[in-house]
């Protein structure tokens, strides 16, 4: 699944990132890399997009169109902390 489509508040682990060359290597510069958890936290009230997510610690706003070049999985244990 795609990050752009991941819902709200649950923990994703990145499996893959594949985007642009400048973009990719931004994304991994901001944590978005293989094997990071990340939780898709808010998102804009009338187009969604921004959104925030949760990666390493920190609250960064990606657009889809960054977002659609990232690939997750949804963790299975439910039991993430709260990063809300």
């Amino acid at each position: 699944m795609r990050l752009s489509d991941a819902v709200l508040n649950r923990e994703y682990i990145i499996t893959k990132v594949d985007a642009g060359l400048m973009s990719a290597a931004r994304l991994r510069q901001l944590g978005f890399a293989k094997g990071a958890l990340t939780v898709p936290l808010h998102e804009a009230p009338i187009t969604g997009e921004p959104r925030a997510y949760y990666i390493k610690g920190s609250v960064i706003a990606l657009r889809r169109e960054d977002a659609v070049g990232i690939d997750v999985e949804e963790c299975g244990n439910g039991g993430g902390e709260d990063v809300r």
